[in-house]
């Protein structure tokens, strides 16, 4: 990990379990039920626009934007407190393990997610994670707000907190903007850990590469000052 950090926050959804096709159309229901009500579409136009839009946003709220929904906010967060998405999580034996080697090293973990409380308990429960972080901090309204109440919790300076998520924007430009550090986690990736310079931040395939963040950042110093 980056020399001098002290807590290490992670988002829940896509980054504590992979975001596999059909939690991403349970987590949406909700939201495609409002665009049939405001727009008039039927339900699958509704999937095939919404899913559209996220590709390119990454942002419930902001697709729900665009498409003229009232309280795209409420509706969001609606989504996500409604959505079944225990029945479909299986425990996090692996992310497990990785939370417990890196308080063994002596870092501290956090949830901060924008799920209510209780949702975000019952899917902790379900990964098997519950146990496992100190704060808990629920964002109800801008990401940013959860961040500082991270900040104001943690009672650390900024630069001696690390967030992973699985936004840009949300994950690593919000946090980034406070002095946060940030990793980008994507499931996806076959490509090994590497700090990304257009975004000011570690990317890795998998949270177990966050045990040799360290390593890594220490090298690419080295390669940074010796090509000055």
């Amino acid at each position: 990990m980056l020399p001098g950090i002290k807590r290490i926050g992670f988002d829940l959804d896509g980054c504590l379990y992979v975001m596999r096709p059909e939690i991403e159309v349970e987590l949406r229901k909700h939201a495609c039920e409002k665009i049939v009500q405001h727009t008039g579409i039927t339900y699958e136009e509704a999937k095939t626009d919404l899913d559209s839009r996220y590709r390119l946003h990454s942002s419930l709220k902001t697709c729900l934007q665009e498409l003229g929904v009232t309280d795209p906010n409420e509706v969001a967060r609606e989504s996500l407190a409604r959505a079944n998405v225990e029945g479909l999580l299986e425990e996090a034996h692996e992310v497990r393990a990785v939370l417990r080697q890196l308080k063994e090293k002596g870092f501290a973990v956090d949830l901060i997610t924008k799920n209510e409380e209780p949702v975000a308990r019952r899917r902790l429960a379900k990964l098997g994670l519950l146990e496992e972080f100190g704060f808990a901090v629920a964002i109800l309204s801008h990401k940013r707000e959860g961040f500082l109440k991270w900040v104001e919790l943690s009672r650390c300076s900024p630069s001696e907190l690390f967030y992973v998520g699985d936004r840009v924007e949300d994950d690593v430009r919000t946090p980034r903007s406070l002095g946060i550090n940030a990793a980008l986690v994507d499931y996806s990736s076959a490509e090994p850990a590497f700090y990304d310079e257009k975004h000011g931040c570690w990317c890795i395939n998998h949270l177990k590469e966050l045990l040799s963040i360290g390593e890594k950042e220490a090298k690419r110093g080295k390669a940074v000052v010796g090509s000055v």
